[in-house]
């Protein structure tokens, strides 16, 4: 069994957070509070005045990540969430506070839950798909998180269907096996992150490297932490009485500024207020994305050719 030295970190049993990739602003910023780190690390296409990352996707993870929140939010709160779950069952086992065993059938998790200032309707309780990604041009050797956030997941559809198009060994390509530019969509209200392909990695001798780096990444089980996969949903324990189901309001927050929220390694996640992007359902948002495209990359996909 492989160790990984930031276990250590662990070891202390103090809080840490993960590494991750802000999209705060509309730029794409590295975090590790760790470290005390925070860097712009966006890259600028003049021929198509975007600002970008070129990542490798080294895993995803297969649920839906969910985060609701008791209170309005106030500029400035960096309160944890009241409730959240990464694993597509029910409330994390650290949960502040359980709102029902199963997030199927919770309250918060009903379409029309939260309204916002302009009567626009949505979830109280926001969804979003983790991924684990390795960036070459600034850190080839470590993994971040990014988060997609519930206006951007049609991103992942279409990011589904260029792979389709993509044929390594006969097989559709899987995102460990490209690079692909994330980038920021034209005229959006709120940084909604657009996903391309841009090459293959195995057909060049530095691509193929970068392919090894990948794939030693997601064998290490680096990921298993920073994407939740780990998370195990409530057995038992008090849950928070939701004797009632009317609607609330919350505070719009300017759709440029997500708030990163930040303090332990169970749950890293940024508050995002998307009021102009979760127009439609995130069901129809991933209607077309089947489960092969959105798994945790198998062992055997992975035995096909990593030699």
């Amino acid at each position: 069994m492989q160790r990984n030295i930031e276990e250590l970190r662990n070891a202390l049993g103090t809080s840490q957070s993960v590494p991750y990739i802000s999209i705060q602003g509309g730029n794409f910023n590295a975090i590790d509070t760790y470290d005390e780190l925070k860097e712009d690390i966006s890259e600028y296409d003049a021929s198509t005045k975007q600002k970008f990352i070129d990542v490798v996707i080294v895993d995803i993870n297969k649920h839906r990540s969910k985060l609701y929140y008791e209170q309005r939010f106030k500029p400035g709160d960096v309160a944890p969430p009241t409730c959240y779950s990464d694993n597509g069952i029910g409330p994390s086992i650290n949960a502040q506070k359980p709102v029902s065993v199963l997030c199927s059938n919770c309250p918060f998790n009903q379409w029309g839950s939260k309204l916002y200032d302009n009567g626009q309707k949505t979830k109280a309780c926001t969804d979003m798909k983790k991924l684990a990604v390795l960036i070459p041009s600034y850190a080839p050797d470590r993994l971040w998180l990014i988060r997609v956030p519930a206006g951007s997941l049609s991103g992942l559809e279409s990011l589904s269907r260029q792979l389709d198009q993509i044929k390594i060994d006969g097989n559709s390509a899987l995102p460990i096996e490209v690079l692909t530019r994330l980038s920021f969509a034209k005229d959006s209200p709120a940084p909604k992150l657009v996903f391309t392909v841009v090459k293959p990695l195995r057909r060049t001798e530095n691509g193929q490297k970068l392919y090894e780096n990948a794939i030693e990444l997601f064998h290490s089980n680096q990921s298993i932490k920073l994407i939740g996969l780990d998370d195990k949903p409530i057995t038992t324990g008090k849950l928070l009485t939701a004797t009632e189901t009317k609607t609330t309001t919350h505070v719009n927050k300017p759709m440029d500024e997500p708030i990163d929220v930040h303090y332990d390694s169970t749950l890293e996640a940024d508050r995002t207020w998307l009021q102009g992007l979760e127009a439609t359902s995130v069901d129809e948002e991933l209607r077309g994305i089947s489960n092969a495209d959105d798994v945790r990359l198998s062992e055997s996909n992975l035995g096909r050719d990593t030699k």
